[in-house]
């Protein structure tokens, strides 16, 4: 009944210690999504992807718009205008369609919206001031009057050509400074997302440890149970086959070592001998000086025979004041009987008890294998016999 109790309370204490686990994981988990949820990290790195892909983008609107300046400044040098207005041209589609895709990409940040809406404004006042200065050009590579060398007019178309260059040139810049305002923002979310992406990391690490600390307690925890509860079965194991007073097996441990011995005899045809022990007016002890002295003696006893036999003999307390001592691999009786005269002569040396002599007086009963029976109970019966026997005679032997 005990060991199941304890078996019970150890299943107890498992199911417990699992809940106890399975809520702090559940706990942790909480706290991990709470924390990725408070700081925005997914968020964040989806503003962080979004600011790269504007960027690469706005690096490639680049190419045009200088392809536009490039192609400015061939229309004014050029004398094959259609190849220089052809260039422009190109040029102002390739990036108007880049201008809109980068509309389209970053407008997700809202700080952005006015600057978005500056770089569209300049640039089409800039393509605006292109295509007047490619109709300049053309007007003034096909008037009439240049043929005809009017000096006068000449000069005045091109200094209106002059001033749409400068014009030109001015348009240029402002919006080459719209596309840098619009660049810190964006740099700032590539910051703020690769920022997130560590404290994502950092946040998973930290959860990540706490799972392998949590799983390291739950196995620590269960061979630490586990431990203490074989060591508990050892414990109720040792208590059930020893006597408590004595520390001896007592009955159930002697009957399962005699089994085994009788045994290992027949199998290698040697002796087994038993010795039954009982203790001269003991009741005498009890009485006189108290059941402490009693058990004292008892343990005195117990003491004296584990010190006296051989390992591979066994000592047991059967009874109140009744010892049996296994004795394996005699070659006869003979054998026995002289265990038994050398553990007679122990026990029945003095020793001090209540600040007094105490001379126990100890009856002994001999029964061997094969000799005196063929089973356990047939030799303690014999056994048991011949030590009463003993006990008889030595109520009419004299006292040492």
């Amino acid at each position: 009944m005990k060991q199941e109790l304890q078996e019970k309370q150890g299943h107890k204490w498992l199911q417990n210690d699992t809940l106890i686990a399975i809520l702090l994981g559940i706990l942790g988990a909480l706290l991990y999504g709470a924390t990725v949820f408070h700081y925005g990290y997914f968020q964040d790195m989806q503003r962080g992807e979004n600011g790269r892909v504007a960027i690469q983008m706005l690096d490639q609107m680049r190419r045009p718009f200088f392809r536009l300046k490039k192609a400015e400044a061939l229309l004014s040098q050029s004398t094959d205008e259609a190849s220089a207005i052809s260039g422009v041209k190109s040029a102002i589609y390739e990036g108007r369609q880049l201008l809109l895709r980068y509309l389209k990409l970053a407008n997700y940040n809202e700080e952005l919206q006015e600057n978005l809406m500056q770089l569209k404004l300049s640039y089409e006042a800039w393509v605006s001031l292109e295509l007047d200065l490619v109709n300049k050009k053309t007007a003034l590579a096909t008037d009439p009057y240049n043929h005809k060398r009017h000096d006068e007019y000449d000069h005045k178309g091109h200094d209106e050509y002059d001033a749409l260059v400068q014009k030109n040139s001015t348009a240029f810049l402002t919006v080459m400074d719209e596309l840098a305002h619009g660049e810190k923002p964006l740099h700032y979310d590539i910051k703020a997302g690769a920022l997130a992406v560590r404290g994502l990391i950092v946040s998973t690490l930290v959860f990540a440890v706490f799972l392998i600390g949590l799983i390291f307690w739950q196995v620590w925890s269960n061979a630490r149970r586990t431990k203490r509860h074989y060591e508990t079965v050892l414990q109720l194991s040792h208590l059930s086959h020893t006597d408590s007073l004595t520390g001896l097996p007592n009955r159930i441990m002697f009957d399962d070592r005699f089994s085994v011995a009788i045994a290992g005899a027949r199998r290698y045809d040697h002796c087994v001998g038993v010795l039954y022990l009982d203790i001269d007016k003991f009741k005498e002890v009890n009485d006189k000086m108290g059941h402490q002295a009693g058990d004292f003696v008892l343990r005195k006893v117990a003491l004296r025979l584990q010190k006296h036999i051989r390992e591979s003999d066994t000592a047991a307390r059967v009874g109140g004041d009744e010892f049996v001592v296994l004795l394996t691999n005699l070659q006869n009786k003979a054998d026995a009987r002289i265990a038994a005269d050398k553990i007679q002569i122990v026990l029945n040396k003095p020793f001090g008890l209540n600040g007094e002599q105490y001379a126990p007086r100890v009856s002994i009963g001999i029964a061997v294998f094969p000799y005196d029976g063929e089973d356990t109970k047939q030799l303690l019966h014999h056994a048991d016999s011949a030590m009463y026997e003993a006990k008889q005679t030595a109520k009419f032997r004299p006292a040492p």
